[in-house]
């Protein structure tokens, strides 16, 4: 993983910043690992958004520590999002780590489960085979759905210092997408996995990013080769052209999908969509490719170090 030198500072400013720790898929790609970000709010700590294998390794390329770590977000549980989660809960016990402070971990349904099915994993059970309490580590989950977020009246919960609001995507029965708003407004929206048929995820997913500064959007796979259950440039140039973000930054590559093709791609669909929607008028959206190791900062109004 590539990362720019002149943009590591330990991440102790005040600007919040966003670094692509794998931007790829389950399958094997130079480049491009399973899904992993870190944001940093800007206090010193670092907020993951999924945490695929290899999430915990990447961070340590722009600086980022164990005892930094202070939560975890999770879309869903299929292993290239979450399985870094049992790598991150053993080097939490390493000595070398020293005091390191509670872990807040927020997810969907059967997140607690699936906390609980990595201490087993890891041998940490009593003498029944039981998982062990997980010390140090809180565990928060949402349900998005209609029927849940009619009964509590809202969904939106705090990791730290961020505003956390999910929706439901249908990927999986609970996988969910994320509207994150930091302290000083920014607005950043991550899809995780999402189908591409409409199935009710575009339309959530739409309106969750409605007006974000940036959407961090799966876009998988071609037009002309569509995956099960996941986005493509025509499905992410419909969700981007109705919720009309200003930035809008592909991830999760397969290898079937060069990223420089897929920003082409999505470009020449919201050009399209303009063009038949003429009494909507312009809003111009930049539309960028993932790698891993690349960083942004977050600043109100704008994204410095964006892609070229």
């Amino acid at each position: 993983m590539t990362v720019d030198a002149a943009a590591v500072d330990t991440g102790r400013t005040a600007v919040p910043r966003l670094w692509v720790v794998g931007s790829g898929s389950a399958l094997p790609r130079a480049g491009h690992g399973c899904s992993g970000y870190a944001l940093e709010p800007g206090d010193g700590s670092i907020v993951l958004l999924d945490a695929g294998p290899g999430t915990v390794r990447g961070l340590g390329a722009f600086g980022g520590t164990v005892d930094r770590i202070r939560g975890v977000v999770l879309s869903h549980e299929h292993t290239d999002h979450c399985a870094d989660l049992l790598h991150l809960l053993f080097a939490r016990r390493n000595p070398g780590v020293g005091e390191i402070p509670e872990l807040e971990l927020v997810g969907p349904r059967g997140t607690a489960a699936l906390l609980a099915r990595c201490q087993v994993w890891a041998g940490r059970t009593d003498e029944h085979g039981n998982a062990l309490p997980t010390d140090g580590v809180r565990v928060l989950e949402v349900d998005p759905s209609s029927e849940a977020r009619a009964a509590d009246g809202a969904s939106t919960v705090r990791c730290g210092t961020l505003r956390l609001e999910p929706t439901a995507t249908f990927h999986t029965s609970n996988a969910v997408a994320w509207r994150v708003t930091f302290e000083s407004g920014f607005v950043l929206v991550y899809s995780g996995d999402c189908p591409a048929e409409e199935s009710g995820g575009h339309a959530a997913l739409a309106e969750l990013a409605r007006g974000a500064d940036l959407l961090l959007v799966e876009c998988s796979a071609p037009d002309t080769a569509p995956l099960p259950g996941h986005l493509t440039p025509s499905s992410v140039a419909a969700i981007a052209g109705e919720a009309r973000p200003r930035h809008v930054l592909l991830t999760h590559f397969y290898p079937d999908l060069e990223p420089d093709d897929a920003v082409a791609a999505v470009e020449r669909h919201l050009e399209e969509r303009a063009g038949s929607e003429p009494d909507r008028g312009r809003t111009e959206i930049a539309v960028a490719a993932a790698r891993d190791g690349l960083g942004l900062r977050l600043a109100p109004g704008r994204i410095d170090g964006w892609p070229s």
